[in-house]
């Protein structure tokens, strides 16, 4: 993987996450409020992120971006999971809180969405959200994506088990 500016508003650049990002996603993981949007509960540490680290650079069907603002501030990070040969992957994200609702996010998703169709081939992105996380449900009908199924996952959160919602794009839309 390598350094990529994919936004034509200059707004962020997307590069390869690294080892120096670690503490300041562990950060945003420990964020109750950030936790609750991704189904999980806060208490990841540094060993744990490093540890899954190691494991993502030696697996080649994962890209992860760290999205640096205009600055040069890390304020999120925005990866491609489960790519595979059907050509499709799965999106993921995740902002610092004190980095919602500037565009961030949307700026991110255009330049992997185009990354991912012009360097790695593929054809569909889809996302897997929790019903109850608005926020990312609008964000990603925003962007675009369609509802195109319910998956019976039953993830426990909060004391109620909850199902993914299961949303997708096809990439000869861009």
């Amino acid at each position: 993987m390598q350094s990529t500016d994919n936004n034509e508003e200059g707004k962020i650049t997307l590069r390869p996450l690294s080892r120096g990002d670690l503490p300041r996603v562990v950060g945003w993981f420990n964020d109750p409020e950030v936790c609750e949007g991704l189904g999980r509960k806060p208490g990841l540490t540094l060993e744990e992120e490093t540890r899954w680290f190691e494991e993502m650079i030696q697996d080649h069907s994962r890209l992860v971006f760290a999205v640096d603002n205009i600055e040069g501030v890390h304020v999120g990070n925005i990866a491609l999971n489960r790519i595979g040969e059907d050509r499709a992957a799965m999106v993921s994200l995740a902002f610092g809180q004190e980095h919602w609702g500037r565009g961030y996010a949307r700026d991110a998703m255009k330049g992997v969405l185009r990354y991912g169709k012009e360097k790695i081939g593929l054809v569909e992105v889809y996302a897997t959200i929790y019903p109850f996380n608005e926020r990312s449900v609008a964000f990603f009908e925003k962007m675009g994506f369609k509802k195109n199924e319910e998956r019976k996952e039953e993830h426990e959160y909060g004391g109620r088990k909850w199902n993914l919602s299961v949303l997708s794009f096809d990439l000869s839309r861009l």
